[in-house]
């Protein structure tokens, strides 16, 4: 604008939207996520589950609102004192197998019952509520893995952050090491709650599946098991099964 004013340019430049730059790097304190597990107690059934699978998981809240929404107990196995739900989360780079989570958030994603979650509700309902939103305690829970010494590479495929094409051996290691890595989370979890994590060996929880990673027809490339890929819904199933090609495909690899 030739010839204009430095009185006229000046608040037109005020009012140019501003992008922000950078990386957002906060990170919830303990106190916080105390105080967040004393206040949930009084949200609605289904907030609460889903505070408390976003804290437990680390999942993304997409994934999780999906889990408590769509939740299938044949999906749900009982390992070392904790749970392991198969969630088949496949979305471009976005690979989420399973969610890891303690018996309270079971026992609320049952007191849910079937209770409908939509993303674009949960931000204002846990500000309302003075609540640490779900992508704070994703960071949260990563930050306090690694704090207690839980491999980078297993706190990443306990949050569904995975290379697409991770190698069928690959894959099979990083499960293991989370069978049994998990239980220091969440017990670390347990203790701020006052509650104690029953150590055990692997046994499905009385509504849970019996297929798993031991059993003849497991898929650990798909986190199902092959009868089951056909009781899926269909646009879930057909990502399922084109997945599973990529795996059989990694085997030569």
């Amino acid at each position: 604008m030739m010839g204009s004013s430095k009185d006229r340019l000046d608040p037109l430049r005020k009012a140019i939207p501003k992008d922000k730059i950078g990386i957002d790097l906060r990170i919830p304190s303990e106190d916080e996520i105390k105080g967040g597990l004393s206040k949930i107690e009084g949200l609605l059934p289904k907030y609460q589950a889903l505070w408390r699978v976003c804290l437990d998981s680390g999942i993304r809240l997409i994934e999780a609102i999906h889990l408590i929404n769509d939740f299938d107990p044949q999906r749900l196995q009982a390992v070392n004192g904790f749970y392991r739900y198969q969630t088949g989360e496949f979305r471009g780079t976005k690979q989420s197998y399973f969610a890891y989570f303690t018996e309270s958030s079971l026992r609320l994603i049952q007191d849910a019952n079937g209770g409908e979650l939509h993303r674009p509700d949960t931000s204002g309902y846990y500000s309302r509520h003075g609540l640490t939103q779900p992508k704070y305690l994703r960071k949260f829970a990563f930050d306090k893995m690694i704090e207690l010494e839980i491999p980078e590479s297993v706190a990443d495929f306990i949050q569904g952050r995975v290379a697409m094409r991770v190698g069928a051996k690959h894959y099979m290691s990083l499960a293991r090491q989370v069978d049994k890595l998990y239980s220091k989370y969440a017990g670390y979890l347990a203790s701020l709650n006052g509650e104690v994590i029953q150590h055990g060996s692997d046994q499905p929880c009385p509504s849970a599946t019996s297929s798993g990673p031991q059993g003849n027809i497991w898929d650990p490339r798909v986190g199902f098991a092959r009868g089951q890929i056909f009781a899926l819904p269909g646009e879930m199933k057909q990502r399922t099964i084109s997945t599973r090609r990529s795996w059989i495909g990694s085997l030569s690899q």
